[in-house]
């Protein structure tokens, strides 16, 4: 039986409160068409009227590209930002007026102690989150891949204070990187994965 190597890495910036910047996409035009955020940050693209798409045109090196549609069938897309740089995008159909930018900054790595996570990946594709809490606090999780969307999510009841664990199966998520992104509390984590 042939095993596989299965290796995980922490994203750089834990981030303690991530943050959703909404971009308005109507009438030609992106709003705001510029933004300044951090990486963990996710970009939200919401339908207001027309038939438009955002479109990744220029990336820093080693950030995953975009293009989706938005429109009445798709009113929204959403976009982890995990590299600092500045991005450019416009909407294909009218690229010559509608465009956009937004630039991300590292936030660095912060010493987030209360609560803490760590998570291990095994051989049966098994995701095992182990969190510390330092008092009871409301928990949930959801796994998104590099563009955003929700590939697994879990709503635990309240957790009591102590060590908690959770086992997710990753099985059916193919290679890639992915992002754990906890809410415990008023705390928000995000680690970066990578399957293989």
């Amino acid at each position: 039986m042939q095993t596989r190597l299965l290796s995980i890495l922490f994203f750089l910036s834990l981030s303690a409160s991530a943050t959703v910047h909404v971009v308005n996409v109507s009438s030609f035009q992106f709003s705001p068409s510029s933004l300044s955020v951090a990486v963990g940050d996710t970009i939200e693209w919401v339908w207001v009227n027309g038939s438009h798409t955002t479109t990744s045109t220029n990336i820093p090196a080693g950030a995953q590209s975009w293009n989706s549609t938005i429109s009445p069938n798709v009113t929204s897309f959403q976009y982890i930002v995990t590299t600092p740089g500045t991005y450019a995008y416009r909407c294909t159909p009218h690229s010559l007026s509608m465009t956009g930018t937004f630039t991300a900054t590292s936030t660095g790595l912060m010493n987030v102690t209360t609560p803490e996570l760590s998570l291990r990946l095994n051989a049966e594709k098994q995701l095992t989150l182990s969190l510390q809490l330092p008092r009871s606090v409301n928990v949930n999780f959801v796994i998104l891949d590099v563009l955003g969307r929700t590939v697994a999510a879990e709503n635990p009841n309240t957790q009591s204070a102590g060590m908690q664990q959770y086992i997710v199966n990753v099985a059916d998520l193919n290679a890639g990187y992915y992002f754990v992104r906890l809410t415990a509390g008023e705390k928000v984590l995000t680690r970066r994965i990578y399957i293989n």
